[in-house]
This record gives C-alpha cells, structure tokens and sequence, in this order.
C-alpha cells in the first residue's frame, strides 16, 4: 500500500511539474556570478563591502545581489572600505527572450524555448589594491508551454518580459482541416466497408 501511494506522489509530481518562473532563473544566475567572484577571494576573508550598481530599472536585483553573497557565509556591508575587502557589482544587462512557437507531436500543446541571460562586470579589491576585474555573462535555456509564459512572468521581477510568441497560423488552420478530413474517412469507411 505504501509503495503504490509513494508510486502515485511520484507520477503526480512528474506529471503536472512546472518550469520554473524567471525570477527563480534570474535568481540561479545572480548565485553563479556571486559564486564566481567569490573564487577569487581569499577563504580567511570573512568581512566584504559591497557596492551594487545598475540603472535604475534593475534596482529590484540588489537585494538578490547582496543576499547571495551573505548565502556564502560572509558578513556584508553596504558601501566600499579602505581598510576591507571590497567588491563592486555592476548589473549592466538582464534579458528574457523567447523562441518560436513549435510542438513536439501533432496532438501536444505548444511551447517555446525560453532564454534568460545575466550580464555584469565586478571588481575586487583589498584596500585599494585591485586583485581582479572581470564581466560575467551566462544563460539559462528551457523549454516551457506556451500558456505558461504569463505565469512565469507574472511573479518575476518587474523588468524585463520577452515578446511572447504567438501560434503558428498555418498549423491552427491545418489542425481542423486534419480532423475533419480524418472524421468523413472514418465514417466513409465504417459504411462502405460494412455494407460488402
């Protein structure tokens, strides 16, 4: 009993699973480019100040910026230090964009390859000698349904939502064509066949 209870949580699960929305992507990204600047600061290091920037339409970031370096273990400040560890963000570029519209057989719904990317530069200092200077840019591709983008965007940050994809016109036209055509054969034949 227990077995076919876990069995059925497991297929539920795998069954209705849903892509993440783009915050939680935009949220991975920011945690990679933290981590990368992080590699190059010394393991003793334990106290960081730290100075975001970007325009000001990506402001909503920072605090995701300044919560992934604490998720690291260090003490963080806001503002820059002549006598500490200091790292300098910048946000220059987020970006959501979709691909087009396709299906992967005749019956299933549509869906889109969704592309987030992150790009910004960063600078490492100790006092106020520069140990490294370096851009990061990285993305992360899915695939989702087509009817999931509204809700994938709907709790992300305020910025920036991609041009979403409409469905294909010849396809929704062939769709009906198919299904009718494939209805007065079936029926064509299921009296033609029975009447000899």
């Amino acid at each position: 009993m227990k077995k076919a209870l876990f069995f059925t949580i497991v297929l539920f699960e795998v069954l209705f699973a849903q892509a993440p929305v783009n915050s939680k992507l935009f949220s991975d990204i920011i945690e990679k480019s933290t981590n990368t600047i992080l590699k190059n600061l010394p393991s003793a290091v334990d106290t960081i100040y730290i100075s975001v920037e970007s325009s000001s339409e990506l402001r909503a970031v920072h605090s995701r910026v300044l919560k992934s370096f604490q998720n690291n273990g260090k003490t963080i400040f806001v503002g820059t230090s002549d006598t500490h560890w200091n790292i300098s963000y910048t946000l220059e570029n987020i970006t959501v964009k979709y691909g087009e519209a396709f299906r992967k057989s005749f019956w299933s719904a549509y869906e889109t390859e969704r592309s987030c990317s992150l790009n910004s530069t960063w600078l490492l200092r100790n006092k106020l000698e520069v140990i490294a200077a370096k851009s990061f840019t990285d993305e992360i591709t899915d695939t989702i349904k087509l009817d999931y983008i509204e809700e994938a965007e709907q709790n992300s940050y305020p910025f920036p939502k991609g041009n979403t994809p409409g469905e294909p016109v010849f396809s929704s036209l062939i769709e009906p064509v198919v299904a009718v055509t494939a209805t007065v054969i079936t029926v064509y034949m299921f009296f033609n066949v029975r009447s000899k």
